[in-house]
């Protein structure tokens, strides 16, 4: 009876110990879990919140630009965005009372976006909203729509509306690392999911089961815990965190049948112990005495109510060799020590999550997880080291905390195969793996190292590696002052800890490397490459803003120097001596006084500044000192060439009160300049009835042009000698129904201003291939030449268009000839060659119109695909008067066929001059003695017998 008393009495406090440890676990694995999917839920959220923040930095840069103000130009930009992002779904731009400008998808003309509650509040706030979850009518896909007010003077003006593509937030939450079974969303306020891995299938667009209290939850709570029956019928311990600034949540859910399984191994582990112990008990029990049982066993209640009350320090102190319950005492002893070391790591990881919450340092984030590590962890020591790829494969220690600063300048760890590459930390980085040396005292490894680890209180050494993107960059390596540390479970703790940290450090990296970039790109979109000066667009932006701000009443000096004469020694001296000139002119302007603030580069010769100046002829004094400045002469094959420099100012508001027209104008002005001799010049503007005139035209032209009423003549290009057209030049006319004939000279510097050039160039090409086609079904097979400006040569959409036209199957494009004036290749030489080229390839044959007028290098056009030179007709008049005009046309012809091509002679009217040009070689001639322009009809009628 009292041996089975004394069993009871040895047993109770046993049985307490199981149940209270179970408990105990199952408390610590809940707050673990819990801590845990909080720690999953913020860094989703964060990264959730860093994508809404570059949406929301380019939706404020596409309300701050223009482009939402005209409809296709707003189309485009935002088809181009769709395109290159991803995130986005579609894009629309409204009016402040909903109706629907322009948008990226089909719309219908009366769609408004004016009820919707997102839009009101981007309205009525002026500031950017965004919407509840919003199923697709069309695709049925969900969506979330940003909507970011255009304000102009404090008035709403529109309003950018994007359609958010959720993919990217899948697959944000399938790119985390999560636990096993466990489950992470994305939901709204309303419990509405518009995320969820895995399964997102089953689940997208659903609201979770307790979404009522989950609302009601949120109002007062940007974070928490709440428990959930699942929509899959699972229950969860739920951690949710608020996507800073919306009304979305990340939910984080682990099962806690996880929880309640590991408390019951550990129950049925502490009974099964409880029972081994009490049958050696029992067997022993008959011989054992009083005093060798109670004492002991009253240690053993002591410490097991110690630990259950969570103190796992704890110890039995009984022999475990003399006392008879002296195995239970080493199991509860070693289950305390387990839990102890257990619970460090547990509160090292929960720390380390908390300092590594919100940092963008890498160096900030080791120093904390060192620190939390000895001060919240309770190691020793902990050090984060980097690998050095050197030829000694060095580690560098880059932060460190607790009893052992000097620790990497002791032991001088590598990851090499020396002695001193043998140790955790070296041998963590050449495999990969955690490398753990729980007792230093007895492992060969250290012996190295050994007696001075030891003098420090060093016993046990744990290195994890730390990896970006598979590649081992060092260790977090941490020491503790206890034998046998790093067990089981306290090293899969610290693991995760390695983890986490490899990951902030992973996260930093890309956030820097992206600001970088984006830094990188800011510049080149906003700076000149080669002067680091302000380019055009940038120099458009802080004139935009200056004007913003200035007083009405005062007048701005806007300045362009033009260097006129740099294309000629681009193509005669190379882009080498070329830039160098650039960069010494940069050089010397920027030490004028008052030109560094605002001194740009707005074109391949040109420079434009602000000049501050109370009146017209202080800010002439300074243009005419930037004139002086930039005058120089530099030093070419031993002699010194002058390189001119004119100055040409507009002055605001006289001259206009946008940025871009005051450019144009102030450069307009400095290109005078070339033409008068002079080296500064203000802008003369126009009056008020010519430009009146001009804006007429400029509107009639683009009814014409849409109405398809301007039409070509033909002019036929003769071979010296014959009767018959060998070719004609295709030349657009305009019959106005008011005005009558519009001449060509007067029409086409208003196309060029006014950017109408570009439909008209798609206009001829289209009537010259139907012409052409219409004649060579006719038996009249003839090449018809067409001109190009120099903005359709540098047209990239109009060239691809245009080579698609002339290879598209039954087309004429064999007999479409091009012809380019010389001056159109001086604007930009490479692009032009490059152009040319492609034409040529094509079979076209290139013609240089008003060869002589320009100013291009005659070696520049030897290399060019060019089939002739079309002489202009000032040359052609000037033989009859002129000796020199004549010899000048001679070398011409001459210097072409010695190139390989042929030549044209433009406006031929008399026989005289035919009989010159015979006499000189000329090939073929084109003018009014042969025949002046007809109209297609009458063409064929006066020429169309020649083909028969």
């Amino acid at each position: 009876m009292r041996i089975v008393l004394l069993t009871v009495l040895i047993s109770a406090p046993s049985a307490i110990v199981a149940l209270q440890a179970a408990q105990h676990l199952r408390d610590s694995r809940l707050e673990l879990i819990r801590t845990e999917a909080l720690g999953i839920a913020r860094v989703a959220a964060y990264a959730q919140r860093e994508a809404l923040d570059q949406v929301d930095a380019q939706l404020r840069y596409l309300a701050e630009s223009s482009k939402w103000n005209s409809t296709s130009a707003c189309g485009q930009e935002f088809y181009e965005l769709v395109e290159l992002a991803p995130i986005y779904f579609r894009f629309a731009v409204a009016e402040p009372d909903g109706q629907v400008k322009c948008s990226t998808a089909a719309i219908d003309a009366t769609t408004s976006l004016g009820d919707r509650s997102y839009f009101r509040e981007a309205v009525e706030t002026k500031r950017a909203s965004m919407s509840a979850p919003i199923q697709s009518r069309v695709s049925n896909t969900w969506t979330v729509v940003a909507a970011q007010p255009v304000v102009r003077d404090g008035t709403v003006q529109a309003v950018i509306a994007a359609g958010l593509n959720l993919a990217w937030t899948q697959d944000l939450l399938e790119s985390l690392k999560l636990p096993e079974n466990t489950i992470v969303s994305i939901s709204h306020r309303d419990g509405r999911i518009i995320a969820r891995s895995p399964s997102p299938d089953l689940f997208v667009g659903k609201r979770i089961i307790e979404a009522e209290a989950f609302s009601k939850t949120v109002e007062t709570q940007s974070e928490g815990y709440a428990y959930s029956a699942g929509l899959d019928g699972i229950a969860r311990q739920i951690a949710f965190v608020r996507i800073p600034d919306t009304s979305f949540f990340v939910r984080v859910g682990i099962p806690i049948s996880e929880i309640d399984a590991a408390a019951s191994e550990t129950l049925r582990n502490g009974l099964m112990m409880l029972a081994a112990s009490l049958m050696l008990v029992g067997l022993i029990g008959w011989s054992a005495s009083r005093h060798l049982v109670v004492a002991p066993i009253r240690k053993l209640f002591d410490t097991t109510d110690k630990i259950g009350s969570g103190d796992w320090t704890a110890r039995t102190g009984v022999d475990y060799v003399r006392h008879i319950v002296g195995p239970l005492a080493r199991k509860i002893d070693e289950l305390a020590a387990v839990g102890q070391r257990t619970i460090r790591a547990y509160r090292t990881l929960s720390a380390g999550n908390r300092a590594a919450h919100g940092q963008n340092d890498e160096i900030a984030l080791v120093k904390a997880m060192c620190r939390v590590a000895v001060e919240s962890g309770g190691y020793r020591f902990a050090f984060v080291g980097y690998r050095h790829d050197d030829a000694r494969r060095s580690v560098e220690q880059i932060a460190s905390f607790g009893d052992g600063a000097d620790f990497n300048v002791v032991a001088a760890p590598t990851w090499g195969s020396d002695a001193r590459g043998q140790g955790t930390v070296g041998t963590a980085i050449r495999t990969g793996r955690p490398d753990v040396v729980r007792s230093v005292a007895s492992n060969p490894r250290f012996e190295l190292w050994r007696d001075e680890l030891l003098r420090r209180g060093f016993a046990a050494i744990a290195s994890l590696p730390l990896k970006i993107d598979g590649e081992t960059i060092g260790t977090l390596t941490l020491v503790a002052s206890d034998d046998d540390a790093f067990d089981g479970p306290e090293l899969a703790l610290l693991e995760e800890l390695a983890d986490d940290l490899s990951s902030g450090i992973r996260t930093i990296r890309e956030t820097a490397r992206r600001s970088a970039a984006e830094a990188l790109a800011e510049r080149a979109l906003t700076h000149d490459a080669l002067t680091s000066l302000p380019n055009r667009i940038l120099f458009l932006r802080n004139l935009a803003k200056r004007l913003d701000h200035n007083d009405p009443s005062r007048r701005t000096y806007i300045a362009t120097l033009h260097l006129p004469a740099l294309q000629e020694i681009f193509d005669g001296f190379g882009y080498i001596l070329g830039n160098t000139i650039v960069r010494d002119l940069a050089n010397r302007l920027r030490t004028v006084p008052g030109v560094e603030g605002t001194l740009a580069r707005t074109a391949t010769n040109e420079f434009a500044l602000v000049i501050e100046a109370d009146d017209e002829i202080a800010a002439g004094e300074v243009a005419q000192a930037l004139a002086a400045a930039s005058a120089a002469s530099v030093e070419i094959d031993g002699r010194d060439v002058h390189i001119p420099v004119t100055v040409g100012t507009s002055i605001h508001p006289i001259h206009g009160s946008d940025g871009d027209d005051l450019l144009r104008r102030s450069a307009i002005a400095a290109r005078d300049c070339v033409r008068s001799d002079k080296s500064y010049a203000v802008y003369r503007g126009m009056s008020d009835q010519e430009y009146a005139e001009r804006l007429a035209l400029t509107a009639d032209l683009r009814a014409a042009v849409a109405q398809r009423t301007l039409s070509l003549n033909f002019q036929p290009k003769v071979a010296v000698g014959a009767e018959t057209p060998c070719g004609a030049e295709a030349l657009l006319r305009w019959q106005h129904p008011k005005r009558g004939f519009v001449s060509p000279a007067q029409f086409i510097p208003v196309s060029e201003s006014s950017g109408l050039i570009r439909p008209i160039a798609y206009l001829v090409v289209e009537m010259a291939l139907a012409q052409v086609s219409a004649w060579r079904d006719a038996g009249i097979v003839l090449p018809v030449a067409i001109n190009l400006s120099t903005k359709n040569l540098l047209d990239g959409d109009f060239i691809n268009w245009l080579e698609q036209q002339m290879r598209a199957p039954g087309s004429p494009g064999n007999l479409i000839e091009v012809e380019v004036t010389e001056s159109a290749l001086a604007e930009d030489p490479d692009r032009a060659k490059d152009v040319l080229t492609r034409l040529s390839a094509l079979g076209t044959k290139l013609y240089i119109d008003d060869f002589g007028t320009g100013y291009s290098s005659l070696g520049y056009l030897a290399t060019l695909p060019f089939h002739a030179l079309k002489i202009d007709r000032s040359f052609v008049r000037a033989m009859g008067d002129s000796t020199q005009a004549r010899l000048v046309v001679a070398s011409m012809i001459s210097m072409a066929h010695a190139m390989g091509m042929r030549v044209v002679a433009e406006g031929v009217e008399t026989q005289d001059e035919l009989a010159r040009l015979a006499d000189l070689g000329c090939d073929e001639i084109q003018g009014y003695l042969f025949s002046k322009p007809l109209d297609p009809d009458a063409f064929r009628s006066k020429f169309g017998g020649s083909f028969q």
